[in-house]
């Protein structure tokens, strides 16, 4: 898969949508889309010294088989200068969204 920015891109997660996400994807989030589910994915761009790359997370909206616009993500992260700090981030990122598909909405709030 590949978007005009980036030439490498691993989708690693397709979370189904909640309207709480935006906590998740921090400052940078649109307006929460029609679509029922997010995709977590690692973008790399080569950086200009040759065989190295910068890598971003970055969620986007799709549908549940996982059909997404690849040029419109809904959130992008900072550069990450290495991949596996990017995975381990998404992955992060993934399993706080999938702990609360489990949180009923009235529980959403505490105190």
């Amino acid at each position: 898969m590949q978007n005009q920015y980036y030439l490498d891109f691993y989708s690693t997660a397709l979370v189904p949508a909640r309207p709480y996400d935006s906590k998740f994807l921090p400052g940078q989030v649109t307006k929460r889309p029609a679509s029922s589910h997010w995709l977590i994915a690692l973008e790399g761009m080569p950086l200009p010294e040759g065989n190295l790359y910068t890598w971003r997370i970055s969620v986007f909206a799709a549908n549940n088989d996982g059909t997404f616009n690849a040029n419109k993500a809904s959130f992008s992260s900072e550069p990450f200068p290495k991949l596996d700090e990017a995975y381990k981030m998404a992955g992060l990122m993934k399993n706080e969204m999938r702990v609360q598909e489990t949180v009923p909405a009235d529980l959403e709030k505490i105190g």
